[in-house]
């Protein structure tokens, strides 16, 4: 699913209710187009313990 960055909250909110634990949320620029390989303007999150 794609969400808006102020939709942070309702995000960590539905990840508790997973089935499974998150391993991390991939913050997107919204105008960037899909590619593939490595893009450097992606962030991805974890938390501490999952950091390998």
């Amino acid at each position: 699913d794609f969400f808006e960055i102020f939709d942070l909250l309702h995000i960590q909110r539905m990840a508790l209710r997973l089935p499974h634990e998150s391993d991390g949320i991939i913050f997107t620029p919204v105008n960037l187009p899909y590619a593939t390989g490595t893009c450097r303007q992606l962030l991805k999150w974890k938390p501490p313990h999952l950091n390998t």
